[in-house]
């Protein structure tokens, strides 16, 4: 979600950006149009997850509890991290003691995202009087101390916060491809090209066991070997992310911002498994059904492969016209505003 931004930053000859994440270079090549200088670490951690529909909480009220236990000497360590850098403005998408050593320095930042850690953490762990009486506190004022916190729809509610200002959604448009694969594939052009995109965890998706379905050809997101023809890897096809989902006749994903903004700007129709206990999750879904084509699956229907009669109705739907992804252009006329 903040790549269509950098790309649209790099655009104007009065940035250079300084990319601070450990997501893989791959990746980072294949959503950036343009090389950027990257440091390999990152200050941000977020919830610790069992797959990419269960979150792990034991371990990530461990976690946030050992980080904030010495939360004024990581607000400095990270604030020597930005003294060497010495950035003029920083979008932070959302770690909010980078935020809070911003403000220590006196450095200009943005916040950007759909959700918050406040929030989320809010909602599993009210029941902690440490988090109640001090961390979630020290979240929240970090979060507050950003001269903006921008939230492209969708995004979740964030009462506690006084900077947030909202743009419409954010997400890079792709061309479709839909010949090309099919050439790649040998597949005849009746052929369905079904995108499965659990998220970026690693979740043990059983597709081998599913029933096959007539016409439709399953597009996994991760790396997969098998012996049926009607399972792909997106890997072994080598288009980019945003191209594909312009290709596709569906998606089937757990509610994320990537994949459901993407699905409504691009008009793609889309089955859904809920999380459930993710506070975000509402307001992803809620923005789906009214702008997008969408149906909720079960996690039994998901992992059984029992849902190609729900597929086949959502086709019989009537696809709604695709929404521009104007908060690009929006986001970075926040960030034009703040860096002069």
């Amino acid at each position: 979600m903040t790549a269509p931004i950098i790309n649209q930053v790099l655009r104007e000859d009065n940035f250079e950006i300084i990319l601070r994440t450990t997501v893989p270079d791959f990746l980072i090549k294949s959503r950036l149009n343009t090389a950027v200088a990257v440091i390999n670490e990152a200050s941000d951690f977020g919830m610790q997850m069992k797959s990419s529909l269960d979150v792990e909480l034991g371990k990530s009220l461990a976690r946030y509890r050992g980080f904030h236990r010495h939360w004024v000497a990581n607000v400095k360590q990270e604030a020597a991290k930005l003294a060497e850098i010495k950035p003029d403005l920083i979008l932070a998408n959302i770690p909010y003691v980078t935020l809070a050593a911003a403000q220590q320095l006196g450095i200009k930042s943005l916040a950007y995202c759909s959700l918050n850690w406040a929030g989320i953490v809010t909602n599993y762990f009210s029941d902690q009087a440490d988090f109640v009486d001090q961390y979630i506190p020290q979240m929240l004022a970090a979060y507050n101390s950003a001269q903006a916190f921008i939230c492209p729809a969708p995004s979740m509610a964030m009462p506690a916060l006084h900077n947030v200002v909202k743009v419409a959604p954010v997400c890079s448009v792709g061309q479709s491809q839909r010949a090309k694969i099919l050439t790649k594939l040998n597949l005849a052009p009746s052929s369905k090209l079904v995108l499965i995109s659990a998220g970026g965890v690693a979740t043990p998706i059983p597709v081998d066991t599913w029933p096959v379905a007539k016409d439709v050809i399953w597009l996994c997101a991760w790396s997969i070997k098998s012996q049926r023809k009607d399972i792909v890897s997106i890997d072994d096809i080598g288009i980019a992310f945003s191209d594909l989902m312009a290709s596709v006749d569906a998606v089937i994903t757990k509610p994320g911002y990537g994949t459901v903004s993407e699905s409504v700007c691009h008009a793609v129709p889309g089955l859904f498994v809920r999380r459930g206990d993710w506070a975000e999750e509402p307001y992803l879904i809620e923005w789906w059904q009214q702008n997008g084509v969408t149906q909720e699956i079960s996690r039994q229907q998901f992992f059984a492969g029992n849902f190609v009669a729900v597929l086949s109705e959502l086709w019989q739907s009537p696809i709604k016209k695709p929404l521009a992804p104007a908060g690009v252009g929006q986001a970075v006329d926040i960030i034009n505003h703040y860096s002069g």
